[in-house]
């Protein structure tokens, strides 16, 4: 372990009933409770991401390195109500200057966490556009405290911000929670003179009706809905309106929308939904509206990944099947309207090779894709 000077990170200091000491409790931290530093430490890296994602783009991701570059650990209890000493940790395997840039991002997460529970005080309520899994995990934090004991968040020894059941309660009042996001779908309606659009949403398989403001986004959204009369996948920028469970209820209002893929990948979806039936010397189907849309998000994962869009082909029963390299392993990855059908093998012949897996939704693949064996 690598030494970074024991420099404090934040002080939780916990007051009231069990963090007492002198009536009846000793000094410590109860370890039945220890899970709310888990859930802290989870609140920030949720924000570091959101914050990353709002300087450069939906599709960025926190740092290479992030999570192993800075480690939090309590390193101290001090005596009288318990005060918890937050301490990172720098990992012997990582630079110094990862750290530094590692470090200065969660301190900014922590500033943004102090700023909605002072919002939560003083507006019983979160900022506007606050990220629906961090109000929902804001709300979820200190479950376990009772009505009578706080959470004070000091920096510096000085008081930043304070979290109990009564702040806890304005985060989780609403049966709705209000945010932006991107959602990924299809524009299959537009009102210019009721300034709507129609989006279909293809991971739920459901279509809302949003309001937009500018006629930009109007004409953006016509032209996505007339694309060679197959409306392509949208990145669309939207506020959102989801329940205490994260399920989608509402798509109140539509900011901007781009098309998701580049436009090679687009004209090839297009040609390959145009072959007919009996292509393959009079065999051989037709690719289905639903193999298309698979293979469609499947690209997405897969430009994540690997920076280069795969090629794309047609099978003889209709299915999709996109094939690509990344460094010594060759992928083909089978889209058939209902599973992702996903195999690798190494060029090299030196490398064991993974079995195949059958994945079942697109957050299997995302998984598969960011952790697979052949995956950094």
């Amino acid at each position: 372990m690598a030494d970074n000077g024991d420099v404090e990170f934040v002080t939780l200091h916990f007051t009231g009933g069990r963090y007492e000491t002198g009536s009846g409790h000793a000094p410590g931290y109860p370890l039945e409770i220890a899970h709310e530093l888990q859930r802290y430490q989870q609140i920030l890296v949720m924000i570091a991401r959101h914050l990353v994602r709002q300087e450069r783009g939906e599709t960025a991701r926190l740092p290479r390195g992030f999570a192993d570059a800075v480690r939090l650990r309590f390193t101290e209890v001090r005596s009288g109500s318990t005060e918890v000493v937050i301490t990172p940790e720098l990992s012997e395997n990582e630079a110094s200057g990862l750290f530094s840039a590692s470090l200065q991002l969660l301190h900014r997460s922590e500033e943004f966490l102090e700023h909605q529970l002072k919002n939560l005080e003083v507006q019983h309520g979160f900022s506007e556009g606050i990220p629906y899994d961090i109000a929902r995990n804001i709300g979820n934090w200190g479950s376990s405290w009772s009505p009578t004991e706080e959470l004070y968040l000091k920096r510096g020894g000085k008081l930043h911000a304070k979290y109990n059941q009564e702040l806890r309660s304005y985060a989780r009042k609403k049966d709705r929670v209000e945010a932006e996001e991107v959602l990924q779908g299809r524009v299959i309606g537009a009102s210019s003179g009721g300034n709507s659009l129609e989006i279909r949403v293809d991971d739920l398989g459901r279509s809302f009706s949003a309001k937009f403001d500018d006629m930009e986004t109007w004409d953006h959204g016509a032209q996505a809905m007339g694309y060679q009369d197959r409306a392509p996948l949208v990145n669309v920028s939207v506020t959102t309106e989801r329940d205490r469970l994260g399920l989608l209820q509402s798509v109140p209002k539509v900011h901007s929308l781009e098309l998701a893929l580049p436009d090679s990948v687009n004209d090839r979806i297009r040609e390959i939904r145009e072959i007919e039936a009996g292509w393959l010397e009079g065999r051989g189907d037709a690719a289905s509206d639903e193999a298309l849309a698979m293979a469609e998000l499947a690209i997405v994962e897969i430009l994540q990944e690997s920076k280069t869009a795969p090629y794309i082909y047609i099978t003889p029963s209709g299915f999709i099947q996109l094939e690509w390299r990344r460094g010594e392993f060759e992928y083909e990855l089978i889209c058939d309207g209902q599973a992702y059908y996903l195999d690798s093998w190494s060029r090299s012949g030196e490398v064991e090779e993974p079995p195949a897996q059958v994945l079942l939704d697109r957050g299997k693949l995302q998984t598969a894709l960011r952790k697979g064996a052949h995956f950094e």
